[in-house]
């Protein structure tokens, strides 16, 4: 990502991952952008682990051999269970360093979540996120959202696996959210018909605007 200033002065980046961004939303203090990139790599003992345990996976053969988790022996779809670093993780970074110079990207995510889409509150201070809290590229995974606080990362999921629930959006005064969830729990995503739900954060009632 760059930045192309209109005043005519240079473009510069504000992004430097390996492998390139998937997307980005521009906080609305324009500051920080929230973006979806390569993880960061282990450190020396988790990469030791993982070598070990691929090593006890291997075959006589020298192939690789996957063992799926007793904990994911389900109907989920193992396209790219073993990739983890395929994936995208969600970062912070800053999109101008004159009001925090010494401010270092921060990852808000990581395995083995599947973050999709980021909406910014009003104020800055929250993330709406849509993710599959299994890694997934399928459309009838378990979509939920959670509320990141940007300054300490954490998160809290405000919506349930049996419906799926995707692409929040802020009310302007940033007291309500919206966003779309499946309308009958008995389908999986792909044949379920959406309804528009507007959550009130403080009571955490919802309203269905659709019929």
């Amino acid at each position: 990502v760059w930045i192309n200033p209109l005043d005519g002065s240079e473009p510069r980046p504000v992004t430097a991952f390996g492998g390139g961004v998937g997307a980005y939303w521009w906080s609305p203090d324009g500051k920080y952008l929230a973006v979806l990139a390569d993880p960061a790599e282990a450190d020396a003992a988790e990469k030791d682990e993982e070598e070990l345990e691929a090593d006890e996976l291997a075959d006589p053969t020298g192939a690789a051999v996957f063992e799926v988790p007793a904990d994911r022996q389900d109907w989920t779809v193992y396209d790219r269970l073993e990739q983890p670093q395929e994936y995208q993780q969600l970062w912070l970074i800053a999109a101008t360093d004159s009001d925090d110079p010494d401010f270092e990207p921060r990852q808000l995510t990581s395995a083995p979540m599947h973050p999709y889409h980021v909406a910014w509150s009003p104020d800055g201070a929250t993330l709406a996120l849509t993710y599959n809290a299994r890694f997934s590229s399928l459309i009838d995974e378990e979509q939920q959202i959670g509320l990141i606080d940007v300054a300490t990362g954490e998160m809290e999921t405000i919506t349930g696996p049996e419906r799926h629930s995707s692409l929040a959006s802020f009310s302007p005064d940033g007291s309500q959210l919206a966003y779309y969830t499946d309308r009958d729990e008995q389908y999986r995503a792909y044949l379920n018909i959406k309804d528009v739900v507007v959550r009130d954060l403080a009571s955490g009632t919802v309203r269905v605007l659709t019929g």
